[in-house]
């Protein structure tokens, strides 16, 4: 099985990964770890470290743009005359 697992996680771009594409890979790793050998796991530890990264990366970017959108929205209805009066 770590042959496998090597051949995948080997030539991984993590960087690039989309969100559910990262997910799928730490669900294939926790349920392959209780099957390794210790020096196994050692081994795909740091993968999971680097998945959990991008998890966390595109969580920012995704925090980031919401963000960005409404206080971009925010300047457009207050720009607009509107009959329901501003709460700012």
């Amino acid at each position: 099985m770590e042959g496998l697992l090597d051949s995948i996680f080997n030539n991984l771009d993590i960087e690039n990964l989309p969100y559910v594409d990262v997910l799928e890979h730490l669900n294939y790793l926790r349920e392959a770890f209780p099957n390794m050998k210790t020096e196994d796991k050692v081994k795909f530890y740091s993968i999971r470290l680097k998945l959990h990264k991008r998890l966390i990366e595109i969580n920012a970017a995704k925090v980031f743009a919401t963000k960005k959108f409404l206080q971009e929205n925010k300047k457009v209805s207050s720009n607009e005359d509107s009959p329901i009066p501003s709460t700012d």
